[in-house]
């Protein structure tokens, strides 16, 4: 069985920002899975379904994205400092 150990300085504020990241990695791979597969489909289907103009499309996509973070609880301003 192999083992990984990683150590952060958290008083270090590039291993603070490498300790965030690190376990907030489940929830980012959760969020990309989420865009990749899921909202993809579903934007298709109402872009396919309804009358949508690009400006129209690109806000249901920032909307969508926005809400696959929340509901993964990420903070992309807390991961990416």
């Amino acid at each position: 069985m192999s083992i990984a150990r990683l150590e952060f300085n958290l008083s270090n504020s590039e291993d603070l920002a490498s300790y965030t990241r690190a376990v907030n990695a489940d929830k980012m791979a959760s969020a990309l899975f989420e865009i990749q597969y899921n909202m993809l489909r579903k934007i298709r289907y109402i872009i396919e379904s309804k009358d949508v103009d690009s400006h129209d499309a690109l806000d249901l996509v920032a909307t969508e994205m926005a809400n696959i973070l929340n509901d993964c609880y990420l903070n992309v301003e807390e991961i990416t400092q």
